[in-house]
């Protein structure tokens, strides 16, 4: 068991790595080259350097550098060793990759290399960053990335977990976070859209080329994303499906984004925990919304918190003091609710931040039907409260 003193000394060290994080991020050099964008194009459909493509254009000046120069990097030299044949062939196919990729970048779509200024900050301290990223949309400015958070989660989620998702992203927007996510259904729709309902920013990874995102309704939901200030962005070539192979890899991405992750709901064996222990890896704070022990979709979030590789959160308030960051003294939750009749009151009373049904509502205040709906409806219209699925209600 935990004592006291180790989660506090956990947290000072989160404090001290997230500002050390923000001042690197402020300070980053840029890193130069001579390739031209073609050229990076080209290099990047070479596959057999695609995952150190940053390296070569940093280290060489063309292929023909790259092939003149011996290497004991063992991916070069082994791209080095190749026959005549076999070479003349990942060259060609690098240029036909380049061809196909212009076509789509002349249709609105955007692309950043490593060497860009607007490349993520972040990223560019992976072991293998991407050499470059397609867009659609708009990237964030270089001083954004100090108030950064991915947050993840299961494509089943629950009431609970919805709910806690947009009640963070509500108080951490209001201290200027932007928020990164993938495009699945679940946790992953929640964030993009209520950050969309918010009019905050939210950035998607996805595991495809921008050109085949599906079903349609992620589609639609990427769109608006692109649409409300934020990006939709990939490492993946147009024409690219998403193999089951590619989600680790954008996982990286997702983690390598943002300055901290916060997984919500997980299962034993979810996705989401692949990005919790890459962003652990990464030496990036995670943390972790506690949830119901008997169910499944909170087993894997609990686990990372039992086995101390997530700071457990039971507030907004907690990420904002873990990483450091000065909290208001004016809290949102003892505003003023100002009722027109003794009916809403009583009713707002019984209401609590957690899902209940009219039935409850009408059992525990001996109201009539009648008269609870009218409050409810009055206090709705005011902002107090807000109707969730299923007949169900809660305070804002």
């Amino acid at each position: 068991m935990l004592t006291v003193t180790f989660v506090n000394l956990l947290f000072e060290v989160n404090s001290i790595f997230f500002a050390k994080m923000v001042q690197s991020s402020k300070t980053t050099v840029i890193p130069k080259t001579s390739w031209t964008l073609d050229d990076l194009l080209v290099l990047n459909g070479i596959k057999k350097l695609q995952s150190i493509g940053a390296f070569i254009a940093q280290q060489y000046s063309s292929i023909a550098d790259v092939l003149a120069k011996p290497s004991k990097h063992p991916i070069v030299k082994k791209f080095q060793s190749l026959s005549k044949k076999d070479l003349h062939a990942e060259i060609q196919r690098g240029i036909e990759y380049a061809d196909h990729q212009r076509k789509y970048l002349e249709k609105n779509y955007n692309v950043v290399s490593y060497f860009d200024e607007q490349y993520p900050s972040l990223l560019r301290g992976l072991d293998y960053p991407s050499l470059l990223l397609f867009y659609k949309g708009q990237l964030p400015d270089q001083s954004e990335y100090s108030r950064s958070l991915t947050i993840v989660g299961t494509r089943t989620a629950t009431q609970y977990g919805k709910l806690q998702t947009e009640r963070y992203i509500q108080a951490l927007g209001q201290y200027g976070f932007i928020f990164c996510s993938g495009n699945a259904t679940g946790i992953d729709s929640t964030v993009h859209k209520y950050c969309i309902q918010s009019q905050l920013k939210s950035y998607a990874f996805v595991a495809c080329g921008l050109d085949k995102i599906s079903p349609e309704l992620s589609k639609s939901l990427m769109k608006k994303v692109s649409e409300n200030g934020g990006a939709v962005i990939s490492e993946f070539p147009f024409g690219e499906p998403a193999y089951t192979y590619n989600f680790i890899k954008r996982n990286r991405l997702l983690s390598g984004f943002s300055h901290a992750t916060f997984i919500v709901e997980s299962a034993e064996k979810g996705g989401s925990l692949i990005t919790a222990r890459i962003s652990f890896e990464q030496n990036r704070p995670v943390y972790g919304l506690p949830g119901n022990i008997s169910t499944n979709t909170s087993m894997g979030v609990n686990t990372l918190i039992k086995q101390c590789k997530a700071v457990m959160t039971l507030r907004p308030e907690d990420i904002l003091e873990d990483l450091g960051i000065q909290v208001y003294s004016e809290n949102n939750n003892n505003k003023t609710v100002k009722f027109d009749t003794n009916e809403e009151e009583l009713i707002y009373s019984t209401l609590s931040y957690d899902p209940m049904h009219i039935d409850e509502i009408s059992e525990k205040t001996d109201l009539s039907p009648s008269i609870i709906y009218g409050s409810l409806l009055a206090m709705e219209l005011h902002g107090f409260i807000r109707q969730v699925p299923g007949s169900m209600y809660i305070r804002t």
